[in-house]
């Protein structure tokens, strides 16, 4: 559980370039202090993240630093985001598993094509 939620704070500041640990926490279902603990474990792993204290601040990924974990083109992700963005998937109780899936697609989008897919 701990390694997935790893990966999913690296797509999550990939796809978004900063983020609080409180947005962080939000969009994954735990708590500000558990992501704070993932933060410093990915430091300490040698992922190049650092904070920005005050009003705006946040977690970042250092300026031009990505991870490919996805293993996807990005032509791969983009046709998969739109299938699963627009299919009726409530109900199923596989949101957990889709909205893991679309942000892991989100963040193997190139940067000029991640607002329209977050849209």
């Amino acid at each position: 559980m701990r390694a997935s939620r790893l990966i999913a704070i690296i797509m999550l500041l990939q796809a978004h370039e900063q983020l609080t640990a409180g947005e962080i926490a939000g969009r994954l279902g735990v708590s500000d202090r558990t992501v704070r603990r993932d933060l410093d474990v990915l430091g300490e792993l040698g992922v190049p993240l650092y904070s920005e204290r005050g009003h705006g601040g946040g977690w970042r990924l250092v300026h031009g630093w990505r991870s490919d974990l996805s293993g996807l083109t990005a032509d791969e992700a983009h046709g998969l985001f739109l299938v699963a963005g627009s299919a009726g998937r409530p109900g199923l109780g596989l949101e957990p598993a889709v909205d893991s899936a679309l942000r892991k697609l989100l963040a193997a989008l190139p940067a000029a094509t991640r607002p329209d897919a977050e849209a």
